[in-house]
């Protein structure tokens, strides 16, 4: 198993991994609104600042997770899911790490995310890394939850 940087060629995997997740919770893949960063992971990562990674396991995409960069040391975490068969392995715990990580290497601020209610063990595991659930505005259709961590050293 190895981590790291997602390129325009593994969008085929990550959408895949993306569409059985959202499946699991009901939600739709929306590739005009939430998952249009997926059409193009170089521009809406990797060349805005951010960064968009990938496990793999063998040709396996494992899990995924990216870091927007929102301007002015404000990064959010965005396309965090783990495929089904490798829950409850630490990947998830892993990546999000990896993510906090990266986005003090780049001079963090504050990062935020948005989540649904429906993924109770996602908000358990952000809320022990000190992510706390705040009033703010959310972007993805079909979230109702935003949560921020104020980073520091």
């Amino acid at each position: 198993m190895i981590i790291r940087a997602a390129t325009n060629k593994d969008r085929e995997q990550i959408v895949e991994l993306v569409l059985k997740g959202l499946s699991e919770f009901d939600f739709d893949y929306a590739k005009n609104s939430s998952e249009a960063d997926l059409e193009d992971i170089e521009a809406s990562y990797t060349n805005a600042g951010g960064l968009f990674l990938i496990f793999e396991n063998g040709s396996s995409v494992m899990a995924t997770g990216a870091l927007k960069n929102e301007g002015e040391g404000l990064f959010k975490i965005r396309k965090m899911y783990v495929s089904n068969s490798y829950r409850g392995q630490g990947y998830g715990r892993q990546m999000l790490e990896e993510l906090i990580r990266e986005a003090g290497r780049r001079n963090a601020r504050k990062i935020i995310l948005e989540t649904s209610y429906k993924m109770e063990a996602a908000i358990g595991l952000y809320h022990s890394y000190g992510f706390k659930t705040v009033k703010g505005p959310i972007e993805s259709p079909r979230c109702d939850i935003r949560m921020e961590l104020e980073y520091s050293v």
